[in-house]
């Protein structure tokens, strides 16, 4: 029983570290026969992905440090992010969404969600990065929430993004 335990949480860490490296570019697979399309790195598949995940949540993520110039930080932006069931997820941010448009994957490893990210930032369609959180579920309300307010997942990105953020399911 006890390697059978090692090995799921061996397996989960691999994958973590495989969606990590996927979205900073170290594996990428090929260029697209579509100049600027923006293509998946590595595809994970995530058999049983906790189904109380999947949904919407509001969003709230706090930029640090800004890329391109066509952000000054820091700045708090809020909106929702939406977990699916195939493993993907998106998000809208309101007016920042025209330039700034995360959604990629994700799967969670004990008490662990992360999120690999190919993001649209600043119209540029190449950039990359992960989100990665707590997860808790709420006794009460029976509801998930990623970080909070005062212990907030990070955002890491080797684009020369970086920040915390939490979310809420609604």
């Amino acid at each position: 029983m006890r390697s059978k335990i090692k090995s799921s949480r061996w397996a989960a860490a691999l994958a973590i570290s495989v969606m990590c490296l996927g979205s900073t570019g170290a594996l990428a697979a090929g260029a697209s026969a579509h100049r600027g399309a923006v293509q998946p790195a590595v595809q994970v598949t995530t058999p049983g992905l906790p189904a109380g995940l999947v949904g919407t949540y509001n969003f709230t993520l706090n930029v640090t440090l800004g890329a391109h110039g066509c952000v000054v930080a820091p700045v708090t932006w809020t909106g929702t992010i939406t977990l699916k069931s195939d493993g993907s997820w998106t998000s809208f941010l309101g007016a920042v969404s025209t330039y700034f448009n995360p959604g990629g994957s994700w799967l969670k490893s004990g008490s662990t969600i992360a999120l690999s990210d190919v993001f649209t930032f600043c119209q540029v369609p190449t950039h990359g990065g992960t989100y990665m959180a707590k997860v808790t579920k709420n006794a009460t309300t029976g509801k998930f929430s990623f970080g909070s307010a005062s212990a907030p997942g990070i955002l890491n990105s080797p684009y020369n993004l970086r920040g915390t953020w939490y979310a809420t399911q609604q």
